[in-house]
């Protein structure tokens, strides 16, 4: 597929599907439930963000590449932080969160809520940092490597000393969560090779009867590896047996591509909105199920008001959002002169 800058609307919406994943993995009580999304969601971002590598320029100097991503996740990154410090605060001080205090905040946000270290305001964000760490890396490994065949044993070797760390009696736990980078750029790849052959792919599902069938075959080995394996946590760096999550994280998350390419190919407002907002989902959510937890027990008592409750955050979230964009661009990594033209784009309301 050649490099576009027009968005692709199937993209948007997989990844809005995504963040739901994310937002009720962070509300469900389910052991079983968080067992299988674990399995799968975070792999899936990492996995979109390497077929939304199709937007970016080839001839990036490194400078302009790192200054594009400190703009939109870097800065972003700390902003958004600061900003929820104090809702976090007084969350531990109400016994909605662990208690930390104000300097112990500072150090998780540079830290980036590493599992050795003190939380960050918004611990969901540790995605963010981890992201810019796997976009430089590729950004090099692509400068190094000069053909696919050279990328992919580059790719595969980086793969395996990430399993070799998640295994060590003695791991490394470095800030960013740069140890999870190894494995993360795995699932980037694997995102940046599905794009670059997208349009062989559609050619080979050509007919709703080869995308459903083929789907339901994945979200069957997805569910089998899944349930097999142990629970798994990016974050952590945790991942079982690493045959059933690569195959449990790539069966759901091609399940999911293969329906929204094949059915989701248009703008469902909404969800395409949030599909290219989800920074700010990342950030927001968290805080916001604590407290709602907190004032609202009910909300932890029985899975379905789990779910509800991971519903009306996913959309409650959506009007800020958009006064965000409006009025502080800047915290979620775009322009104020690029604002008007942004809204008018992203406008679900017409």
């Amino acid at each position: 597929m050649e490099k576009t800058k027009k968005r692709i609307y199937w993209v948007d919406i997989l990844r809005g599907l995504a963040m739901f994943l994310v937002v009720y993995g962070h509300t469900s009580k389910s052991t079983e439930i968080k067992q299988i999304i674990y399995s799968f969601h975070m792999p899936l971002f990492f996995i979109i963000s390497g077929m939304s590598n199709i937007f970016q320029k080839e001839d990036l100097s490194l400078k302009d590449f790192l200054k594009k991503k400190i703009k939109s996740l870097i800065i972003p990154y700390f902003l958004l932080n600061l900003v929820l410090l104090p809702v976090s605060y007084y969350s531990g001080n109400i016994g909605a969160v662990a208690k930390f205090t104000i300097p112990e905040f500072l150090v998780g946000i540079l830290y980036s809520n590493n599992l050795g270290c003190y939380d960050a305001p918004s611990n969901a964000t540790w995605f963010i940092t981890t992201l810019f760490l796997v976009e430089v890396l590729f950004y090099f490994l692509k400068k190094i490597f000069k053909n696919d065949k050279e990328l992919m044993l580059g790719i595969g070797l980086i793969g395996l000393a990430g399993y070799a760390n998640s295994v060590a009696k003695w791991q490394y736990d470095g800030p960013w969560h740069i140890q999870v980078v190894l494995t993360a750029v795995v699932l980037y790849y694997i995102g940046y090779i599905f794009m670059k052959n997208v349009d062989k792919i559609k050619t080979i599902l050509n007919t709703k009867t080869k995308i459903m069938l083929t789907s339901m075959i994945l979200l069957g080995i997805g569910l089998y590896c899944s349930i097999t394996n142990t629970r798994v946590s990016m974050t952590a760096d945790k991942y079982g047996s690493i045959l059933y999550f690569y195959m449990a994280a790539l069966a759901f998350s091609f399940a999911m591509t293969f329906i929204c390419m094949r059915f989701f190919d248009r703008d469902l407002k909404i969800i395409n909105y949030i599909g290219k907002n989800t920074i700010l989902w990342l950030a927001i959510q968290i805080p916001i199920i604590r407290l709602m937890q907190h004032f609202f027990p009910i909300f932890e008592e029985r899975e379905r008001y789990t779910l509800l409750l991971a519903i009306i955050v996913y959309f409650a979230i959506v009007p800020i959002s958009m006064l965000i964009n409006k009025l502080l661009p800047f915290l979620v990594g775009k322009s104020y002169k690029k604002r008007e033209k942004i809204n008018r784009k992203n406008n679900i309301t017409d």
